[in-house]
């Protein structure tokens, strides 16, 4: 059985680095990690879900005292105008916004909150969906900071204002639990990890979702994995890919019900490959890999 060689795109610039190479031959992801690889990143995922109860179903890796587990946002299909505030007035750090716009290509835009005040994201550009938020600065947020489509004071309506992300107080950063990918790339799920307050039954599910042309969402189920342990961490030996235009869906259930609520934290380790590694079609991860026999 062959092993497996960095990508043909390895940027092996040292004698040194060549002679760990041949010796080690080490993981292409390790590569990737250090930097060695033309087009490629990590890419990490984070999320977590508060008070997670057997009544709550199944529901995306969202929510915390605040935002209900069971109120989820949603996967829209027609760009629009997103606003973010906190619903403490004392937030007015920076904020770095990665979204994808109406044509469906990445952007990010930096804004200065205001506190409960709503500034829009975007600038010009309509969004069609947010991937992730960043918070600046080393003070932590004192409230919930949301980014949906509501325009004026008040804390959003989870499904109404279809909210996109929320960073929990002191978190600094948030994901969506469905994230999207833009024009031009293609992403590389290796692993996944859970963790949680209890090791009674959490059951995480990995979905992918496809949409048309016309705009219809279809869903397909990739993993679930029911864990019955504080930790787990699974490596997919067929890595997921999530082509551009299509997006991957967390969710989580607790599966005992006479158990009490769970906090549960996902995690997972994605690459992304931007267009110099040929992202159209599964090639375009085949093409990363060699095999050395």
């Amino acid at each position: 059985m062959g092993s497996i060689s960095p990508p043909s795109a390895a940027r092996v610039e040292s004698d040194v680095l060549r002679g760990w190479h041949g010796v080690f031959s080490p993981p292409w992801e390790l590569l990737v990690g250090l930097g060695y690889v033309e087009g490629a990143s990590g890419m990490p995922f984070n999320n977590s879900i508060a008070d997670l109860a057997a009544a709550d179903g199944q529901v995306m890796v969202y929510g915390d005292a605040t935002l209900e587990p069971e109120l989820q946002p949603t996967l829209i299909t027609t760009a629009g105008t997103f606003y973010i505030a906190s619903n403490n007035a004392g937030d007015t750090m920076g904020a770095e916004v990665h979204y994808i716009d109406a044509a469906g290509d990445r952007q990010m835009d930096e804004v200065t909150l205001v506190g409960t005040t709503p500034v829009k994201v975007g600038g010009t550009l309509d969004v069609l969906h947010v991937n992730m938020v960043a918070l600046e600065g080393l003070t932590k947020n004192l409230g919930l900071v949301t980014i949906s489509t509501k325009s004026d004071v008040g804390l959003p309506l989870v499904i109404t204002d279809n909210i996109q992300v929320a960073v929990s107080v002191g978190d600094m950063f948030g994901h969506n639990p469905t994230m999207k990918c833009p024009n031009d790339e293609q992403w590389v799920i290796g692993s996944l990890h859970m963790a949680a307050d209890k090791n009674d039954g959490v059951t995480v599910g990995l979905y992918k979702y496809l949409i048309n042309d016309s705009g219809v969402l279809s869903e397909h189920k990739i993993h679930t994995f029911t864990i019955y342990e504080a930790s787990y961490q699974h490596h997919f030996e067929i890595p997921q890919s999530i082509k551009e235009g299509e997006a991957f869906r967390l969710t989580c259930s607790r599966s005992a019900a006479g158990n009490g609520s769970v906090n549960l934290e996902v995690n997972l380790d994605l690459i992304r490959l931007d267009g110099t590694q040929g992202v159209s079609g599964e090639a375009g991860v085949a093409s990363l890999f060699e095999t050395s026999r």
